[in-house]
């Protein structure tokens, strides 16, 4: 693996979760195009961005079942820091509640995630009612939240803002914080 400043942040969620409307509002704040307009991504979108003088590769993943996989595939290929995982929070039911879950226990059993950071993104406004699907998530989340302790994170964050929301800087914060692989590697080697 290629030795890289660039912080990578893999975005994945299900279909119509707000990610590329994400990955757009973060890169071009004044775009005023319409949700109906983002076609659905086929495979992914890489970009990269300046935030806190760090440079934040951002990689837009199909929510697509048949190419859900290709996530795990980029992280054994690039060092990521940081797995940002949409939710939308108007779209919650049992199906797509445990669709997530398992997604999400994939990508942390992934040995090139093990020392990467994740983010449970809710993109929806704090005010937003919190029903029964969003307690059964959160159930169903626990034992995720259990087995990576400090690495894990759940925000809020209204996609349609991007930076302007201020829950996504905590979330690009937190994700910048986390050392990088090849600094815990070396500690361990010292050791």
């Amino acid at each position: 693996m290629k030795k890289s400043s660039t912080i990578h942040i893999l975005l994945c969620g299900l279909r119509g979760s707000g990610k590329t409307l994400l990955l757009y509002k973060t890169l071009i704040p004044k775009w005023e195009s319409t949700i109906s307009e983002i076609l659905p991504t086929p495979l992914y979108h890489y970009e990269e961005f300046k935030h806190n003088g760090k440079t934040l590769g951002l990689w837009d993943f199909s929510g697509d079942p048949v190419v859900r996989n290709i996530s795990n595939y980029v992280s054994r290929q690039v060092e990521v820091r940081g797995v940002v995982f949409v939710v939308n929070i108007l779209d919650m039911n049992e199906t797509k509640n445990t669709e997530v879950i398992n997604w999400l226990c994939s990508l942390e059993s992934e040995s090139s995630l093990s020392y990467s950071r994740f983010v449970v993104l809710f993109n929806g406004t704090n005010d937003l009612f919190r029903g029964e699907n969003y307690e059964n998530f959160m159930q169903k989340l626990e034992p995720i939240k259990s087995r990576l302790g400090s690495r894990i994170m759940c925000k809020n964050v209204n996609t349609i803002k991007g930076l302007d929301d201020p829950g996504w800087p905590i979330v690009l914060d937190f994700i910048i914080s986390q050392p990088s692989n090849s600094n815990k590697k070396s500690n361990k080697s010292r050791e």
